[in-house]
Parts: structure tokens; C-alpha cells; sequence
């Protein structure tokens, strides 16, 4: 009952109708960077344009190394895939992250003692709207002892931005040098909520959440295993 109480709910008709296309756009250059046709020697032609590059799509390689069906296993659990209009959260149901986060708010979950870590970006600075209701949520959870981490290239100085790191855990990180590979919302070591590679200015975003309990690992790899992964990318180490 908890997984359904977290996780968001499927998405309306016209937004899923949209979701096999961003699959598409992500897959063909996940599979390039698969194929060797993308070199990890480009990342700076990348960056020269704010596209994602090949370290993002080597992030994802190894991510669903650890499933067993890899890249066809996270397609065949599509219904748990998310896609929101990022200038206008009224279309298309809304964002699902909102709907994650606002649901470890709720009544139905327990979040006192939990850790909470979020891995951001610019922390939506094109969307100030989204910007400060994340950061309300996530001060909410913190008046409810939450143990909330978040970690983002933005500074705490920005707009909707100031004031908050004396609320959140001594591990919060703004304005880091380096660039996160994977952003997600992971709870505890329980339930994984990630985006897909975007650029900043890309009006359709592609979202999942996860039950790592439920993911079929392959032979020799495990939750444990995957844990480290997301754990080095929080550090920095990856």
C-alpha cells in the first residue's frame, strides 16, 4: 500500500501520448553512446551547446547494467513513466515530481527519520513558479524531521533560493562545479524518482519512478550495488 501511496499517478491520455516520443529521443542516443558512436571525448562539444552528453548517457549505461532486460525492462514498465510541459505544470496533469514530493508529505507516508536526497541541476531556474514550490515542500518535510540532502549547480543566493540551506541537512550543497549525470528524488533505499536527460530549455521532460525492491537485478549485481552507483553520483565521484 505504500508504494501506491508514493508513487504518482499514471498520467492523462494526451500526456502518454507523448511518452513513447521522449523515449524515442533519449534511446537514439543512448544507443549511440552504446554503439561507441558517441564518444565520451566530445562531452565539451556537448556543453558547448547545453546538450546532454555522452557522460549522461554512460550514467544510464551503467544505471540499467544492474537490471536484468537493461534498457527493454525499463520500457515494459512505461506505465510508470512521467512527462510534464515544464513553462505550463497546469498541462498535462500537472508535474509528477510535485505529485512525488507532495505525496511524501502526505498522511499516507511516514517521512519523520527518513532521508530524502534530491540531485538537481539548475534547480529549475527557468521555472521560478516550480523553483519555490519544490523548496516549500521540501522545507515542509523538514518540519516533519525529515532528513533532507539536496544538491544543485544553483546558488542559495538565486531568486526563491534565499535562506534555505539553514533549514536542510549540513550535507545540502549549492552551487556545486560539478555537473550531477543522473537528477532524481531517492528515498531512503526504498524508492527512486529520476529524470532523463534534458537541456535546460527543453519544454517536455521525461520522468520515472521506481521501486527498487522491485527491480529484477541481473546475476551478480543488486539493490546494494545500485545504492553505490547513486550514492557516488550525490558524492561527485562519478
Amino acid at each position: 500500500m505504500e508504494c501506491n501511496s508514493i508513487a504518482p499517478k499514471r498520467d492523462p491520455e494526451d500526456a502518454q501520448e507523448l511518452i513513447p516520443e521522449l523515449w524515442e529521443g533519449f534511446k537514439e542516443n543512448y544507443l549511440a553512446l552504446k554503439r561507441g558512436e558517441m564518444k565520451l571525448e566530445d562531452e565539451p562539444k556537448y556543453r558547448g551547446i547545453s546538450s546532454p552528453g555522452p557522460s549522461q548517457y554512460k550514467a544510464f549505461l551503467t544505471f540499467f547494467s544492474f537490471i536484468n532486460g537493461e534498457e527493454d525492462w525499463i520500457w515494459e514498465q512505461r506505465d510508470n513513466m512521467h512527462m510534464h510541459y515544464i513553462f505550463d505544470l497546469s498541462r498535462y496533469g500537472g508535474s509528477s515530481l510535485l505529485e512525488f514530493l507532495q505525496n511524501l508529505n502526505s498522511s499516507d507516508y511516514d517521512c519523520k527519520g527518513k532521508k530524502i536526497t534530491l540531485v538537481s541541476g539548475s534547480f529549475w531556474r527557468s521555472n521560478p513558479n516550480l523553483r519555490e514550490t519544490v523548496i516549500s515542500i521540501l522545507l515542509y518535510l523538514c518540519g516533519k524531521k525529515a532528513v533532507v540532502q539536496a544538491i544543485t549547480q544553483a546558488n542559495e543566493t538565486e531568486p526563491n533560493m534565499i535562506g534555505i540551506s539553514r533549514f536542510l541537512d549540513r550535507k545540502l550543497s549549492f552551487n556545486t562545479e560539478k555537473r550531477r549525470p543522473i537528477h532524481f528524488v531517492l528515498v531512503e533505499d526504498k524508492y527512486l524518482f529520476y529524470e532523463f536527460p534534458h537541456t535546460e530549455s527543453t519544454w517536455f521532460r521525461l520522468n520515472m519512478f521506481l521501486d527498487l525492491d522491485k527491480i529484477p537485478y541481473k546475476k551478480g549485481k543488486s539493490k546494494a550495488g545500485l545504492l553505490r552507483f547513486f550514492n557516488k553520483i550525490i558524492k561527485g565521484k562519478l
